[in-house]
């Protein structure tokens, strides 16, 4: 994965709690990913999850129908 954010928007039946969106960035302090649940790319983050690799964070986002092919640079 080149960009360092990415983000996709979560199929309608998957959607839960309003969250549609889903972002991908790495953590350069870290060295690990955060992938982040939103409302609306405008407003703040519901939660977020880190992971080690992109990979593992990939494979999260597809258990809400987010493939990776539907990541977009942000």
């Amino acid at each position: 994965m080149g960009a360092d954010k990415r983000i996709a928007r979560i199929p309608k039946p998957e959607q839960v709690g309003g969250v549609e969106w889903l972002i991908l960035e790495y953590d350069a302090k870290s060295g690990g990913w955060f992938l982040y649940f939103h409302r609306t790319l405008e407003e703040p983050s519901e939660a977020d999850n880190w992971y080690l690799s992109a990979d593992e964070a990939l494979n999260q986002a597809e258990t809400w129908g987010v493939n990776r092919g539907d990541w977009r640079d942000a």
